[in-house]
């Protein structure tokens, strides 16, 4: 008679086997990637349009001259040197190393003051950049580092981007119970650019991943058209040379990213 296996023997076994080709699955499966997923992004970016900062000089000197002769000296307003910048972005893997990526986004920033130089008084003086971002591009992942559930994936890439909806304003307003003045240069236009961009893709089994990186991106508004505050236009804004002038929007941003699994994995 052969002797076999005792039931409880072969039960601790199977589940033995069956532990380690779970885990096995599991690390197999972070090898994968989403196919489709949508990315909400928040970064820092350096931002230095000088035909904003040159203005928000003229409105600074102008004050100053202003107070001088009322024996009052206003705090200057200081140049614009960076912003938050808001993204969505789609991302479709055509392969497993190759990403497809397209999103818009939102930068804007101000540098304002506002004083009360007296009863029924007040001063406002503003600089202020706002415009649109829009990107569509390519991604190389890089080989992949799986640690446990965790799965690290550097890569590069880069692509067109544009800038619509912007807008350009800086100037003073004062008023007074006898006195309303405005003077502000207000600018719209828009125009191409590109960015590139590096960065680090971590993958974990749930549903959502995270994105860090750092890029680059060259944009600027064209063809500047200036606006009377009251929807029409006034021609195009040109320099003291007879060029047209540029609201730029280029900078380096820092970013991070959560990403949104919406499509099966392969």
């Amino acid at each position: 008679m052969q002797l076999g296996r005792s039931p409880a023997r072969i039960l601790l076994l199977l589940a033995v086997a069956a532990t380690l080709l779970v885990a096995a699955q599991a690390r197999a499966d972070e090898q994968r990637v989403s196919r489709l997923g949508l990315a909400l992004s928040a970064q820092v970016t350096t931002l230095s349009p000088g035909l904003i900062n040159d203005g928000i000089d003229v409105v600074n000197n102008s004050v100053r001259v202003i107070g001088e002769e009322n024996n009052a000296f206003p705090r200057p307003i200081s140049h614009i040197k960076a912003s938050a910048f808001f993204q969505v972005e789609g991302r479709f893997f055509v392969s497993d190393k190759l990403v497809a990526v397209a999103g818009f986004g939102r930068i804007k920033r101000t540098s304002a003051l506002e004083l009360l130089p007296g009863a029924q008084r007040r001063l406002l003086m503003k600089g202020e950049i706002l415009g649109v971002p829009r990107h569509i591009g390519l991604n190389y992942y890089l080989t992949p580092y799986t640690r446990g559930d965790m799965t690290l994936r550097p890569y590069f890439g880069g692509g067109f981007m544009d800038v619509v909806e912007a807008h350009g304003r800086v100037g003073a307003e004062f008023d007074s119970p006898d006195t309303n003045v405005s003077v502000f240069q207000r600018t719209r236009g828009e125009g191409p650019g590109f960015y590139v961009e590096g960065g680090v893709h971590l993958m974990l089994p749930g549903r959502y991943s995270f994105i860090g990186s750092l890029n680059y991106h060259h944009i600027s508004a064209k063809n500047l058209l200036l606006d009377d505050g009251h929807g029409g236009t006034l021609g195009y804004l040109l320099d003291a040379n007879g060029k047209p002038e540029k609201l730029d929007f280029s900078g380096v941003g820092l970013k991070v990213a959560i990403n949104m699994n919406l499509f099966n994995k392969f």
